[in-house]
């Protein structure tokens, strides 16, 4: 007797289901497993690199695996999904697992275990005492007391509110937790979003709105002011008197703090969401103070108002699924005093029945003490701070942050062939940098632009090598390394980072300017680690260790 699993890729990722499940036959790996009875069923302890199980594993890395992380993959090998991943890929790799497994045996087990290392083993577990404080505030309080009463607290889990050095207030709890803990339960009807508001009392108001061309975020933003300034009329009066009038987010950055990032493109990003929130502003009031004065009375409804409202919403804000093509962009009272973090032991999902529930419950055993955190995504530094407003601390660094760039075809005599192989191969000339390897892509492009006359001639050729899997030869390296070189010169020069080379290397993110440079540090951090992987493959290759 065996256990039997298997999946089909186009479900599972159907943007890119095709060309994965090309990937896996390339590869030779399976889509299905007959897992042994011993393992299914028995008694003894399995690993994730048994031989019955690695193949099957690695398949399923391909599958959950992003965009990014296929492109930094070594080209026609399965070297780089044949161990741990990056913790949103993996963990989806283990859920996927523990859903579909449902013995009570070794393999179970493991699941199980990597699911609750997965979950303590990446980041600090912050602890009350340690580094929390416990709030004590009336209005918290009676925010969670409203969540009990509305069934969003579960009545026999003991939540308490903390503040962490590192990122403010967070949820805790009092008990140890076992998995598949609910945490909250939000009711659908308590989730601020497009639907609930033209399901309001404004509804139709909304509706000649949106008919006029007014975007669904904008007419939420009018919801959620309608609601504050209800008071205790609204039904989400205690969620919103736990709201900071002073979102700390870049948006609301004054201009001497935004100065701080002259020359990074979130400078500009900033500047034109502001400029577009105030256009926005300029298209709706006075006009509608004038048409609905009671309504919208024109002190409550100044352009500082739609941009704090826009901060909560960009601070706090999740898209959640809900089935049927219902992406929607939602504020959870309650659910939203959590923190993220790379490793969570909690999730969310939308029930997918009748009971119109946001379950969010734990994935992993959980101490008694220990912050709880739910991931936001596969966010960078940059996203963090520009819609969050932090750059949370993360040992080795966060593993989603990048920098974009690029590189041009030499205006050469063989410009045209050198284009001609690109396009041919499918490979890019805009690419990604992170701390860590270079993408082989980055270097095949690399190795193309740098080609002289006889190289060009072997790429051309019938038994032409893959300039993405391997070196053409030790001199085309060298100049590609070396043109690399320049392009990071010119990147770093561009961006003023070489004028930082004399400050405060103080990574611990603070607020408004010093969170501001931690975006610079971070641009710093990747820009050396492709300088040090550069070196190692000039080393290698060339025989020099100068680049």
């Amino acid at each position: 007797m065996s256990l039997k699993l298997a999946f089909n890729p186009m479900v599972i990722d159907p943007k890119n289901g095709a060309m994965k499940s090309a990937m896996l036959g390339g590869l030779s790996l399976p889509r299905s497993l007959d897992v042994p009875a011993p393992l299914a069923f028995g008694q003894d302890n399995a690993n994730p690199s048994d031989p019955t199980l690695l193949p099957f594993l690695t398949s399923l890395r391909i599958i959950m695996a992003s965009d990014e992380e296929i492109y930094f993959s070594e080209p026609d090998s399965a070297e780089s999904f044949s161990h741990e991943m990056r913790p949103d890929t993996e963990l989806r790799v283990w859920k996927w697992l523990n859903k579909n497994v449902n013995s009570d045996g070794p393999l179970k087990r493991l699941i199980l275990d990597r699911l609750q290392e997965l979950c303590i083993r990446r980041n600090p577990q912050k602890k009350i005492g340690t580094s929390g404080e416990i709030v004590d505030d009336d209005k918290i309080n009676q925010l969670l007391e409203w969540g009990r009463n509305n069934g969003v607290v579960p009545r026999d889990v003991q939540l308490k509110i903390a503040n962490f050095d590192e990122h403010g207030r967070g949820v805790f709890s009092a008990d140890h937790l076992e998995r598949d803990t609910s945490i909250f339960q939000l009711p659908y009807h308590l989730i601020i979003n497009i639907e609930t508001a033209m399901k309001s009392e404004h509804g139709q108001l909304f509706q000649e709105l949106s008919s006029e061309g007014t975007h669904e975020d904008m007419i939420l933003l009018l919801f959620i002011l309608l609601e504050k300034n209800k008071g205790r009329d609204s039904t989400w009066f205690h969620y919103f008197e736990t709201l900071p009038q002073d979102p700390n987010i870049a948006l609301v950055y004054n201009l001497s703090d935004l100065m701080s990032l002259d020359g990074l493109p979130l400078m500009m990003e900033i500047l034109d969401a502001k400029e577009a929130l105030r256009q926005y502003h300029e298209s709706l009031f006075p006009s509608l103070s004038e048409k609905y004065p009671k309504l919208f009375p024109a002190n409550s409804f100044q352009y500082e108002d739609l941009l704090w409202a826009r901060a909560i919403f960009d601070s706090r804000g999740f898209s959640i699924d809900f089935g049927e093509g219902r992406l929607l962009n939602c504020l959870l009272p309650v659910v939203d005093m959590l923190n993220t973090s790379n490793s969570p032991q909690l999730e969310g999902n939308p029930s997918r029945d009748d009971d119109k529930i946001f379950r969010v419950s734990t994935v992993c055993q959980t101490e008694k003490g220990t912050e709880l955190s739910v991931s936001y995504g596969p966010y960078s530094g940059r996203e963090l701070l520009l819609n969050y407003g932090f750059v949370p601390t993360v040992v080795g660094g966060n593993e989603y942050d990048r920098m974009r760039i690029h590189f041009a075809v030499p205006l050469d005599d063989d410009a045209e062939r050198k284009i001609n192989q690109l396009t041919h191969r499918g490979i890019s000339l805009d690419h990604i940098l992170r701390r860590g390897k270079l993408s082989p892509s980055l270097m095949g492009a690399l190795r193309v632009c740098v080609a002289d006359s006889s190289e060009l001639d072997l790429l051309e050729s019938e038994d032409a090598p893959n300039p993405v899997s391997r070196p053409l030869n030790p001199l085309n390296e060298e100049r590609a390394l070396c043109q690399l070189q320049m392009t990071l010169d010119e990147i770093e020069a561009e961006l003023g980072l070489e004028d930082d080379e004399d400050e405060d290397d103080d990574e611990t993110p603070m607020e408004d300017h010093n969170t501001m440079m931690c975006k610079r540090q971070t641009q710093k951090e990747i820009l050396a680690s492709a300088r040090a992987e550069m070196d190692s493959l000039m080393h290698s290759f060339c025989g020099t260790n100068e680049a």
